[in-house]
């Protein structure tokens, strides 16, 4: 081999031990340095006033029209997702309606802390929302989710930071 290539290969192989992890320094995140997400609020404002703490979301009233508001505390960058549930509790068959990893870290209006999502619920079961970013269109029926007309169900809200959530549920009524 040339000298210039030994040289080159010397080089490269001392870069790549001086790379070698340092078993007295680690450089992992220190978790107790992260906020912890806070969900100061969560709230469905329905097509109509709550009746015995159900929130109703009639497609006849008001085009069907209902927003979901937030107020998260506590982060400044956070991953923000709500769900259609039967049950107060989250579960793999939840429907995602709202998705947005990059909540308050990098645009403008872009899923702040507090902020609010716009749905409208039509006459053929179809559930429409946004923000201006996200959007959700799908027909619950086909979804297998709605199963009659009148039925009750839950918005669920959840705000992570890193593997932290925490999660608030309202109750509805699909009418």
């Amino acid at each position: 081999m040339k000298p210039k290539m030994i040289f080159l290969a010397l080089t490269a192989t001392t870069m790549l031990t001086a790379c070698g992890s340092d078993t007295k320094n680690n450089n992992s995140i220190d978790r107790a340095t992260l906020p912890t997400p806070e969900i100061a609020s969560f709230s469905v404002a329905g097509t109509s006033p709550a009746q015995q703490d159900i929130i109703p979301i009639n497609a006849g009233v008001e085009d069907g029209k209902f927003t979901i508001d937030w107020n998260i505390a506590s982060a400044d960058a956070f991953h923000m997702q709500i769900f259609l549930s039967h049950d107060a509790t989250l579960s793999a068959d939840d429907i995602r309606i709202f998705n947005n990893s990059l909540c308050g870290a990098v645009r403008v209006n872009d899923c702040l802390a507090q902020d609010q999502y716009i749905c409208h619920f039509g006459t053929d079961n179809t559930l429409k929302c946004s923000d201006g970013w996200e959007s959700f269109n799908q027909n619950l029926n086909t979804q297998g989710f709605l199963t009659g007309i009148p039925q009750e169900a839950y918005i669920i809200g959840e705000a992570c930071v890193i593997a932290d959530c925490k999660t608030s549920a309202i109750k509805i009524e699909f009418q």
